[in-house]
């Protein structure tokens, strides 16, 4: 009986550290998002700056030849004097305060996806291929680790959406069940599932500050709210396109993804 109960015990303290560890991760994403994980440093420079650069990279691939011209958009997200925000589309001004979730600091930005993110590339198999579908991401350490070694012959024909390293997939099925991953050097010439959002970063934007962006309650809870359909709920392109995400400078960036890491690594 002893013995028992001290299992029973023992079960319930492993729960109870699962549920534990679980929370503080959820915790430590919302405060690396809200700007209240590491400190501003003003020599840093402004999260504005870096969605102009964006800017003129995108306007310099488009003359290049590299991005169609239906990639620019023109959205640009301000605080005005009134402490509102404000929404500039070409020459409209639209006041967006009730959309705006929570305060981030003075440096950081809001944006819409499709300002930060470069468009998908589709891409049909040649060869035999390695496929990517919604089982072959690992949805407890949010990794790419089942993935299928298909033939040409065999591609479903939802096998079409082109990858590179440092891509974040999320799926938009049912995307309440994180099937988020990071693409990494191994299946940068994988070919993954029409179910996926794949995002490829715009230059400044750190793949790894936006997987765990993309990992936190705000998006997912924020995107789950779009669901549609019974069998398969789901999101599409335009609702992750259209989502707002805040935006820290880029130094920034690379000290919350650096002490996200510290921080994890004491939760093992």
């Amino acid at each position: 009986p002893y013995i028992d109960e001290y299992g029973k015990a023992q079960d319930k303290l492993n729960k109870l550290n699962e549920e534990l560890s679980y929370i503080i991760r959820k915790s430590i994403l919302q405060e690396a998002i809200q700007g209240k994980l590491v400190p501003q440093i003003a020599e840093e420079g402004t999260a504005q700056e870096l969605l102009e650069q964006i800017k003129a990279e995108k306007q310099k691939l488009v003359k290049d030849g590299k991005l169609k011209k239906s990639a620019l958009n023109d959205s640009v997200i301000f605080r005005g004097d009134d402490n509102k925000y404000y929404e500039q589309v070409g020459k409209s001004v639209a006041d967006i305060s009730e959309q705006i979730p929570f305060d981030i600091p003075e440096t950081w930005s809001w944006s819409r996806g499709k300002s930060i993110f470069l468009p998908m590339e589709s891409e049909k198999p040649k060869n035999d291929f390695v496929y990517i579908d919604v089982d072959a991401v690992n949805n407890k350490k949010y990794i790419i680790d089942n993935p299928k070694h298909i033939t040409t012959e065999n591609a479903p024909s939802r096998a079409s959406r082109k990858l590179h390293e440092n891509d974040v997939l999320f799926s938009m099925v049912r995307p309440y069940l994180k099937n988020i991953a990071l693409v990494t050097d191994e299946y940068k010439n994988a070919i993954a599932s029409t179910g996926f959002y794949v995002i490829t970063p715009c230059i400044g934007i750190y793949p790894q500050y936006l997987y765990w962006m993309m990992l936190s309650s705000y998006v997912v809870d924020g995107l789950n709210m779009f669901m549609k359909g019974d069998n398969s709920p789901s999101i599409n392109n335009c609702h992750i396109e259209e989502y707002l995400y805040p935006i820290p400078p880029e130094s920034e960036q690379q000290r919350i993804i650096a002490q996200i890491g510290k921080l994890f690594e004491q939760l093992h």
